[in-house]
């Protein structure tokens, strides 16, 4: 038996087989001798199955029948999960060589209950590519409020997973941000590690989520965030959130669950922090008329920032009630 610690990893999958292929390679060539490999397809009409079968005999287990979106597929292989670290890597996603060596080095150096590496980005329709690091933030406030997690890359604790409840299946494009989120709240923002190495390949494509829903992944993590400030009836954050960041793209029928011990003067703290970190976003983009921004100022609580970002936060509502023409200059 392996001293390294088991790796859960689950792909989700709908008629992707032009793709996934390469998915499962990518997972199965890393050689990690810990590790659990789960497909979850949702009953692909194309050639996803025979590809599948190619590699049955090297997959912990599969399964392709109807499901009721990404979502339940990914809680379906969680419920199949036996080991330390968990992830999911999509039908048209692909892992680095060496990734999972080196984030079960990293776990077993540093105990971190969240990994976070580099993820390469390919947009397919344009040729474009990049890479994308997540940014440390030193508070809970700032980590969560300005969440920056690019998920093929994320690897959790799976009884972390378990005890906030698994993705929820309401939220089709943001239930990973959800998960992190609710990760954060029970154990707090010190257990990050952020590592320089790729660990994993993104494509952008037309029937991918990111490439073409954009609107939807940003309505559901403001419904996240709208969802948390009723949690704790902060009912003028819920409505700052809903009205100006969602712009009323709040997700109808979802209701977050918080099933842990957690602070309520932090939640409320999350709202502020949100809307300040909207407030940021706004105050320098020349397409968003003054009288937004002014509003948005008028309704924030100085008093739930940190002291830093309560100075910045004043100046720019200072600028916009006297001088709105100065907004694009930057602040210190």
């Amino acid at each position: 038996m392996s001293d390294l610690p088991k790796i859960s990893i689950i792909t989700p999958s709908y008629n992707q087989g032009q793709y996934i292929e390469q998915t499962i390679q990518s997972v199965l060539n890393q050689n990690y001798p810990n590790l659990e490999y789960i497909i979850i397809d949702g009953g692909s009409t194309d050639n996803t199955v025979e590809i599948i079968k190619k590699y049955e005999s090297k997959i912990t287990y599969w399964v392709s029948e109807k499901d009721r979106g990404q979502s339940h597929a990914i809680n379906k292989g969680i419920e199949k999960c036996t080991g330390v670290l968990f992830n999911w890597i999509n039908s048209d996603d692909y892992l680095e060589p060496g990734a999972l060596h080196k984030i079960a080095e990293t776990y077993l150096a540093t105990k971190a209950n969240i990994i976070i590496g580099t993820t390469k980005i390919e947009n397919v329709n344009t040729g474009e590519k990049s890479e994308f690091v997540t940014k440390e933030f030193d508070s809970l406030g700032k980590t969560i409020s300005r969440i920056n997690f690019w998920q093929p890359s994320v690897y959790v604790l799976l009884e972390d997973v378990i005890k906030v409840g698994k993705t929820t299946e309401a939220l089709h494009y943001g239930m990973d941000t959800e998960m992190y989120i609710k990760i954060l709240l029970m154990k707090g923002h010190k257990g990050i590690k952020v590592i320089p190495d790729v660990i994993s390949h993104y494509r952008i494509h037309e029937s991918s989520k990111t490439g073409s829903l954009l609107n939807k992944f940003h309505g559901d993590v403001s419904s996240v965030f709208y969802q948390l400030a009723l949690s704790v009836g902060d009912k003028k954050n819920a409505e700052k959130i809903s009205e100006v960041i969602a712009k009323n793209q709040i997700v109808k029928n979802y209701s977050i669950q918080l099933p842990f011990n957690y602070s309520s003067e932090n939640i409320k703290a999350l709202g502020e922090n949100k809307v300040y970190d909207f407030l940021n976003l706004l105050y320098y983009d020349k397409t968003i008329a003054n009288k937004e921004i002014q509003m948005l100022t008028k309704k924030i609580d100085f008093s739930l920032l940190e002291p830093a970002d309560q100075s910045i936060a004043k100046k720019i509502a200072f600028r916009m009630k006297f001088f709105p023409w100065l907004r694009t200059l930057k602040l210190k």
